[in-house]
């Protein structure tokens, strides 16, 4: 098909493998007998991505496609950075630059924003958005925990009621990209120890590991990759960074989006599966207890101003 007169979001479509739609169909049992619930299927392949109730209304692909027009209508200029599946399909993304940026300034890294945001097909899930935060000196990417539910997604909502939706989105985005920001320029300032790398590695992998704690030979792989990593300083590209609690969190980010093996699921490429494990699955979970626990040693042993959002809840209670 020639891309010669299509819309944007038709051109992402194509170029991202998400030119086909969702379709909602009966089920019926082995006695043909109907089912309580629905079925969503690929147009293209007819694949089965899930059941759903008869209540279940479908976001299709191009809605995510069409965010732009949405956030330029908005008063945000954005850039279309990719777009994808993972699970077979059941899960769709698309990820838009913001124009937010962070400057770690005592080491000299930037740290660019976009939207992401996501829906699934099989029935799991809203349409969510989330601020993602990724390195330009590399790949590595952070998914801020917060989402944001859209409320354009609705079908009955009108395009006003959408655009002041999406007005709020970025105030959000803004407001945590900020929170990031002093987050960041706080991991720079802090040179760990010994000690405190101990102690945060402890703390992600072995913590809740009651059996035999230090004898998880996969852990402990994984444990050895990140301080290799961790000691490699992105080949000293930031002289300053070296040692530092942000030192840290970036060897965390470089291993779960670069090192990591995710394994494939429904028909994923390999690289669908790395996207999903990074961007949604472990990958993703490790980052933000990483995160989590070396705001949290830091914050003490350094007495740093943490941000709230990134000390975890238990903290919060001993505090």
């Amino acid at each position: 098909m020639s891309q010669k007169n299509l819309h944007n979001y038709q051109k992402y479509a194509l170029d991202s493998g998400l030119a086909w739609t969702v379709e909602k169909e009966e089920l019926f049992d082995k006695k043909g007998n109907v089912l309580p619930v629905f079925g969503t299927f690929r147009s293209d392949s007819h694949k089965f991505l899930g059941a759903v109730s008869d209540q279940y209304e479908i976001v299709q692909n191009e809605e995510l496609l069409k965010m732009p027009e949405l956030l330029v209508k908005a008063g945000t200029e954005v850039e279309f950075v990719r777009a994808g599946e993972t699970d077979g399909g059941e899960r769709v993304f698309a990820e838009y630059r913001l124009p937010f940026q962070i400057d770690v300034r005592k080491v000299g890294d930037i740290v660019r924003a976009s939207l992401l945001t996501s829906t699934r097909h099989d029935g799991k899930g809203a349409v969510i958005n989330h601020v993602y935060l990724n390195r330009l000196v590399c790949t590595n990417g952070m998914t801020m925990q917060t989402g944001y539910a859209l409320q354009y997604a609705r079908h009955d909502s009108g395009v006003d009621e959408r655009i002041e939706e999406m007005k709020l989105t970025i105030v959000k985005a803004s407001k945590d990209v900020e929170a990031f920001g002093r987050l960041a320029n706080s991991l720079a300032d802090a040179v760990l120890s010994m000690g405190e790398i101990k102690q945060i590695t402890e703390k992600v992998f072995f913590e809740s590991d009651t059996n035999n704690i230090y004898n998880n030979p996969r852990k402990q792989e994984k444990a050895r990759s990140i301080l290799s990593i961790f000691e490699a300083n992105d080949n000293d590209i930031f002289k300053k960074q070296r040692g530092t609690a942000w030192n840290l969190i970036n060897a965390f980010t470089n291993f779960t989006d670069h090192r990591a093996n995710y394994r494939s699921s429904n028909g994923e490429t390999a690289e669908q599966a790395r996207t999903r494990g990074a961007l949604f699955g472990s990958g993703h979970v490790m980052k933000w207890h990483a995160l989590e626990t070396i705001a949290s040693v830091v914050g003490k042993s350094h007495k740093l101003d943490i941000p709230e959002q990134f000390i975890p809840k238990e903290v919060k209670a001993e505090a």
